[in-house]
């Protein structure tokens, strides 16, 4: 994992420092750094910009919730998260450069307006970028680092979702999941069949409806109701007071209020202006497609349960597994009650 997100972030760097120092390079970068006000009143920029979000951080996929268990109960979170932050926003700076420094070149190259010259997704890595690395000194050079640097993106995320799915399965299912290569055979194997459409003479066709589609409104979803668990359901004042006892750093109002009201408004917000541009081009039942999976295995989990078993686990209270750790947060809570669950305990 360190060997291939190392790896593409020197290549990441080697092509940012070549795209900047190709002809018309910065009139690619001026046209990406300047301010068009007419773009953020148009709802799909902010749909763009939240679908960039998800797949840059992988919310909603369940990477955070599943590989975070294997922590250490009093582990620095706090501190990855400022870390991963800035460690993302400088890659998303890095690369927008490399990008369109590239495509100012490309700009000047074929004599054409910069409006022609951009493209998204699939076309842009497949299309546009290797089109304007064809036109420079050494291209099959450049070329060849430009795809193995998206090669190395591209598994070092494979491998995490693996990781992640295993990790699911293996939890759920301990007695039919001893061998562990067996089970990443089994994710890896028909998930390498199915991605076979893809390379299909209609597989761009596949990947845009899925990638357009299928793979956003999902994370939102998903997203939403662990937001509705964590803050309506377990309490935010809780909430609250297990990060303080887990970082030993008080939760600042900001981000109490930021959890009970912006971030579900924004959520529904945004899921509200996908679902409508889905229905709008008839791409509704694909969208939720896979959302259908989260009440399937609800119910799936309800009736495979005794019912005394559900409300007696229902009653049980939420705390730490470890006995020393269950401890220590009951007397945390002791020292700072909760007097409602949804309120900060200072209020």
């Amino acid at each position: 994992m360190w060997v291939t997100a190392g790896t593409s972030l020197v290549l990441l760097i080697v092509m940012f420092l070549r795209g900047v120092t190709l002809p018309c390079a910065w009139g690619g970068i001026r046209h990406l750094v300047q301010f068009d006000g007419h773009s953020l009143l148009d709802y799909n920029t902010w749909g763009f910009a939240s679908a960039n979000i998800l797949y840059t951080y992988f919310f909603g996929f369940g990477i955070y919730t599943t590989l975070g268990s294997f922590s250490h109960f009093r582990h620095s979170f706090l501190r990855d998260v400022l870390a991963v932050s800035a460690a993302s926003f400088a890659m998303e700076i890095l690369s927008a450069m490399a990008v369109w420094s590239v495509l100012g070149y490309l700009m000047c190259a074929m004599g054409i307006p910069m409006e022609e010259a951009t493209s998204t997704g699939a076309y842009l890595i497949y299309g546009t970028l290797p089109q304007a690395l064809c036109k420079t000194s050494q291209p099959m050079l450049w070329s060849a680092l430009f795809f193995l640097m998206m090669f190395l993106l591209a598994i070092s995320s494979f491998i995490v979702l693996v990781q992640v799915l295993v990790a699911i399965v293996s939890t759920g299912l301990r007695r039919w999941c001893r061998k562990r290569w067996l089970l990443v055979l089994a994710v890896c194997g028909p998930g390498f069949c199915i991605s076979l459409v893809y390379c299909s003479e209609k597989g761009g066709e596949w990947l845009s409806l899925v990638d357009g589609f299928a793979a956003i409104v999902t994370p939102l979803v998903v997203c939403l109701l662990e937001v509705i668990i964590f803050v309506y359901i377990y309490g935010a004042g809780r909430l609250a007071r297990d990060v303080e006892m887990l970082s030993n750093t008080f939760v600042s109002y900001y981000c109490y209020f930021t959890w009970i009201a912006t971030v579900p408004l924004v959520l529904l917000l945004i899921l509200a202006s996908h679902l409508l541009m889905m229905i709008r081009s008839s791409m509704y039942f694909l969208a939720i497609s896979t959302t259908l999976a989260i009440p399937i295995f609800s119910l799936f989990y309800v009736f495979r349960s005794v019912f005394c078993k559900m409300l007696q686990g229902a009653a049980t209270p939420w705390g730490p597994k470890a006995p020393s750790d269950r401890a220590a947060w009951e007397r945390f809570c002791a020292e700072r009650p909760v007097r409602r669950r949804f309120f900060h305990r200072r209020f």
